[in-house]
């Protein structure tokens, strides 16, 4: 075998190696076995040669005839020689047997588009002379059918390019691999071989404003640790770099499915000053139309290694994306994601890059490349021109991400194959698959969704005029053949002509969500030129366990993530309106903490342009019906991981940590805390109406009816503050409770939330009767006591001061008190 290696004489001597110098041979004895493969190999024989000139056609391979000089009537091993890449030519091994002119066959393959001459006498491979007897033939039996299908399964080399579901036959992957592995250069395998294009520079442009500067978020030391590793990796590879700007933004590190945990910026600040950009997108029905008049039978899909990374920044405005860790400040060398104006400019960056092929052999939609062909020779031709304008621009591809020569692929919510476009069936599966309702209460929330767009269907009131019986008084509810004809007609038309469009990006989408307690529904729509609302796609899922435990603001929170995660690519270069029935998230961006689900997720949807409105729960029956129709269920492993959009941020996460349950203890129940609380009884301190004591109460009365009835003040500044509030507490039997998370070092090990009653005014003298006057115990124990169910603000001034005018305390000059109220 052709392979330069260095043997030590402790091998030699151990594999029994003989080393014949007249014959220039190395016998290396197998060890006993029933099947032997080649064991003596004779070195240097010498190189096959071309016989003549030879032609070798654009995309073929040919068995080409050679010559060897100093061998015949011999079997030999022609390896191709490591310099024919150089020729753009490929070469397979062989096991020949050379005539008595020293003449055989080789074959070589031309993956190029043009046609290759090779002259007479052009070295090809190197030759190596084998023993015929120790060849032995390889059954079926002796090969291992994973290993032999993956030759062109997988054609698994460093890159990992992945044919499986490739529209080819064997031959044409093995062009293919050819042909991608010579344009090895427009790949990178990981951030050492990151493009770094400088056709485009990316400006933030704020104006005359002041410099704005956060203070770093704290996390906890794994997640700090992984910050700094990635910080480490981002300055290795000239991603960022060291800073002293007056600009500064905090950092969040966003969890995946998977458990890592990804490096994000919060821009919200510096984006609220940035001044918008706009380049025009390309209008979808373009898009479609090329696609269309291509006639293709063959589509790849490219995409590029992180992107964004790979467009600089101007360095005159680079200082403005600086960020702060505890570590130290450092600021963007390259686009980083979260800027408000970055998909702009990535789509003018890739649109200059392969300008002249947009809508003739490819198609770019800010990072989505398609590149699309009638034949594979074509094919060929048309991806060398792609990855030549990619070189030349110094940008890199993904290899795992990209797909090559598919018969069909999902590109803008659409499917692409031979047969053309056609609607993808994700788009309309919520409403195709709407289960038969089986209650009064179903049909109605289905008739909900139909009225709404009743005044394109023509002769609805015919139509759906079996279903509305169900609905009358004292009918009895019977699923009839013509409920079912009805029912089936009616979905029919929510996913047809006129109802459903396609979409027209020179628009702006309308996002409209709901949730309820068990699923989540979104759909998207665009208006026309009418003013009537006509709907692009409908989505929705099952809430999972962990997800059904949350609090109202929370579901529907996630109903917005899910739908801007579903519609991304409609949403994520363009302005768009969010309408939900939740009061409460219209102040989703204006959340400045840095925990708690909503705040994380305000985030996360930094980088879209949108505006959340609200819209009355009566007149939201589209995605009011989405959101209560029966789904599948739910897994965590079934929720998708798209790059962009990840509803999770590494904080105090409430669905990993449930609460350390605290229940009240009556008369009749002991307590178990402490030897103080197994004296007392609470049943005087908890009222059955502790509910509507806290709505009277001055302290609770707002938080109270926003997170019973979502109602919120008119003054939007004390509403605002509400919102950021609400996610400390839930009501649970009409009763709100405060959710703490203990610090103290007895707690060290719990980490865990405690459920404390919101304790209204009226109550707080019994409550420290109850806990001080007993025993008179001091500060520390009195405090720690309550605190552990009961909370109320300035809870630790109100047991200071009551202790403190506490007559028997003072009588017997028992200091319990804190130093700094002495």
């Amino acid at each position: 075998m052709q392979q330069s290696m260095i043997l030590g004489f402790d091998f030699l001597t151990e594999n029994g190696a003989i080393i014949d110098c007249p014959t220039n041979t190395l016998f290396i004895p197998e060890p006993d076995t029933d099947e032997k493969l080649v064991h003596s190999v004779e070195l240097n024989n010498g190189l096959a040669r071309t016989k003549r000139h030879i032609h070798i056609k654009a995309l073929h391979q040919v068995d080409i005839p050679d010559k060897v000089s100093n061998l015949r009537n011999q079997t030999a091993l022609l390896e191709p020689l490591h310099t024919l890449p150089n020729q753009s030519l490929a070469g397979a091994k062989c096991i020949v047997q050379l005539d008595d002119t020293g003449n055989s066959y080789m074959r070589l393959m031309n993956p190029t588009e043009k046609t290759i001459h090779l002259p007479a006498n052009f070295v090809v491979a190197s030759v190596s002379a084998v023993e015929s007897k120790s060849i032995t033939s390889l059954t079926d039996t002796h090969v291992d059918k994973k290993t032999q299908n993956s030759k062109t399964e997988g054609h698994g080399d460093i890159l990992g390019f992945d044919f499986s579901n490739s529209d080819l036959s064997e031959d044409q992957k093995t062009i293919l691999q050819a042909f991608l592995s010579k344009n090895r250069q427009v790949f990178a395998k990981d951030l050492s071989e990151l493009g770094n294009t400088d056709l485009y520079k990316h400006t933030i442009d704020t104006g005359d404003a002041p410099p704005i500067r956060k203070r770093f978020y704290r996390q906890s030391p794994p997640v700090l640790e992984e910050m700094n590793k990635q910080i480490d990796k981002m300055l290795k590879h000239g991603i960022i770099e060291e800073s002293n700007s007056e600009w500064a933004a905090p950092v969040v590190m966003c969890k995946k499915k998977s458990g890592e945990l990804r490096f994000c910026c919060d821009f919200r600040s510096l984006n609220k000053l940035s001044r918008p950009k706009f380049f025009p997108l390309p209008r979808m029905e373009d898009v479609l139309d090329s696609l269309g008049r291509s006639q293709a039978q063959i589509f790849t899909t490219l995409d590029l290694l992180s992107g964004y990374w790979q467009c600089q920044l101007d360095p005159a405005t680079a200082h403005k994306s600086a960020f702060v860790t505890p570590s130290g400040v450092y600021q963007w060398k390259r686009l980083p994601f979260g800027l408000s104006a970055a998909p702009s400019s990535f789509q003018h960056l890739l649109t200059q890059v392969l300008h002249c092929l947009n809508y003739q052999i490819a198609l770019v939609y800010v990072d989505d490349i398609l590149v699309y062909s009638r034949t594979f020779e074509d094919h060929l031709k048309h991806l060398q021109l792609v990855f030549d304008r990619l070189k030349a621009a110094n940008l890199t591809l993904k290899p795992s991400k990209c797909q090559f020569a598919r018969k069909e692929v999902i590109y803008l919510g659409h499917k692409v194959s031979k047969k053309g476009v056609e609607v993808d069936k994700s788009k309309i599966e919520t409403v195709e698959s709407f289960p038969v309702p089986t209650t009064e209460k179903q049909v109605r929330s289905f008739l909900g969704l139909c009225n709404y767009y009743r005044k394109f269907v023509q002769g609805y009131s015919h139509i759906a005029g079996p279903l509305h019986n169900l609905t009358k008084d004292n009918v009895p509810f019977q699923w009839t053949k013509d409920c079912q004809v009805a029912f089936d007609k009616l979905k029919k038309t929510l996913i047809s002509s006129p109802i459903l469009a396609y979409p027209d990006m020179s628009k702006d989408f309308i996002l409209t969500t709901d949730a309820s307690g068990t699923a989540i529904g979104y759909f998207l729509a665009q208006l026309d030129s009418e003013g009537q609302e006509k709907v692009i796609a409908y989505g929705g899922r099952s809430l999972t366990e962990a997800e059904r435990k949350w609090s109202a603001s929370e579901h529907e929170c996630l109903a917005i993530l899910e739908g801007v995660k579903t519609y991304h690519v409609y949403l994520a270069y363009k302005q768009f309106k969010v309408y939900t029935d939740h009061n409460a998230l219209k102040f989703l961006n204006n959340i400045k903490q840095s925990t708690g689900r909503l705040a994380r997720w305000s985030v996360l949807l930094q980088g879209y342009d949108m505006e959340i409105l609200y819209r009355q729960g009566k007149t939201n029956v589209v995605a009011d019906c989405l959101s209560r129709r029966e789904y599948p269920v739910t897994k965590e492993s079934d929720i998708s991981e798209p790059e962009d959009v990840i509803p999770s941020i590494h904080a105090i996460d409430q669905s990993e940590n449930p609460f350390l349950e605290v229940t009240f203890v009556y008369s009749d129940q002991p307590q178990s805390t402490s030897p103080l609380v197994a004296e007392l009884t609470t049943s005087d301190i908890i009222p059955i109406e502790i509910g509507k004591l806290q709505s009277e109460c001055p302290d609770f009365s707002l938080i109270y009816e926003y997170v019973k009835n979502n109602t919120l003040p008119d003054d939007k500044k004390i509403a605002q503050k509400i919102v950021l509030e609400a996610s400390q507490y839930i009501m649970q039997d009409d009763v709100l409770y405060h959710q703490y998370q203990p610090r103290q070092k007895r707690f060290k090990k719990i980490k865990r939330f405690i459920k404390q009653l919101a304790l209204p005014r009226t109550l707080r003298n019994d409550l420290m009767k109850a806990y001080h006057d007993h025993g008179h115990f001091g500060f520390d124990r009195t405090y720690q006591s309550i605190q552990e169910k009961y909370y109320f603000p300035r809870m630790y001034q109100v047991v200071t001061e009551y202790i403190r005018g506490c007559e028997p305390c003072q009588k017997q000059n028992i200091h319990h008190i804190p130093k700094e109220f002495q």
